[in-house]
């Protein structure tokens, strides 16, 4: 599902909220090294986001309008051209309009799809930020969803306490089946946590999202977001300890 870019921004705001309020040497250290990075984005802190949205999405995006081309103008790629002579009623044309840019925004996504996926540029002063092998494409707004949530009401209580692993468990589910219990999913599958899986299987899912939620807490501190989150998986961690063993070996050699 494709989701506009005010839908992705909200959620670095969201995280860089969070990590103001944690008590995190590394991460406050982050926030005052950025305090200039961030200062255009202006009191984070209050109001409702849709307020600060307005305010400030110029800095996210170029200001692009609908424009009247002169004569002797060139065409370029990166918008939709029409010539309209003036026979058409209003009405009439806005539909024939409306049909024709749907066409073709179609028609463009199709041909993007069997292209090598790349890295999506929106310009403005900020963007979403990747490494190379995660593109802004894959930002999945249902799953940050979930990831802010998580931090919210889970990882925020209980990360500088001696909470056990039931604790953690328990307080998860709790969170995740009140807040999506009653919703349908936009996925196929459930809402993690909200199903009656085995104790073992919530706590692998849960360590995962600990382990995502710190690094974009720190990703946000440093001005970037959503940046490298994903947990990699077992065999990239044990080739990269592996590398990282063989290199200390070099160096006694």
């Amino acid at each position: 599902m494709r989701h506009p870019l005010k839908d992705k921004i909200k959620f670095w705001l969201y995280f860089l909220r969070l990590a103001h309020q944690i008590d995190d040497k590394v991460i406050q250290n982050n926030l005052k090294k950025k305090k200039a990075f961030y200062a255009r984005w202006g009191d984070i802190h209050k109001g409702n986001y849709n307020d600060w949205w307005r305010k400030h999405s110029s800095l996210f995006r170029d200001n692009v309008n609908l424009s009247r081309m002169n004569v002797g103008e060139v065409c370029k790629d990166d918008a939709f051209y029409l010539r309209v002579p003036y026979i058409f009623a209003p009405v009439t044309l806005g539909k024939i309009v409306a049909n024709m840019y749907k066409k073709e925004l179609e028609a463009q996504e199709e041909a993007n799809k069997k292209k090598k996926r790349v890295k999506k540029k929106y310009g403005g002063e900020y963007t979403l930020t990747a490494t190379d092998d995660y593109h802004e494409d894959t930002y999945r707004v249902e799953h940050m969803k979930y990831y802010y949530v998580f931090a919210k009401d889970v990882y925020m209580k209980l990360m500088n306490t001696k909470a056990t692993q039931r604790e953690w468990h328990d307080l998860t589910t709790s969170v995740f089946k009140k807040k999506f219990k009653k919703q349908r999913s936009r996925e196929k599958r459930p809402h993690p946590f909200t199903t009656d899986t085995s104790y073992e299987s919530d706590m692998r899912q849960i360590r995962r999202y600990k382990n995502s939620v710190a690094k974009l807490l720190v990703n946000a501190s440093n001005g970037v977001f959503p940046g490298d989150y994903v947990e990699r998986a077992k065999t990239h961690r044990k080739k990269f300890a592996f590398e990282r063993m063989a290199e200390k070996n070099k160096s006694r050699i």
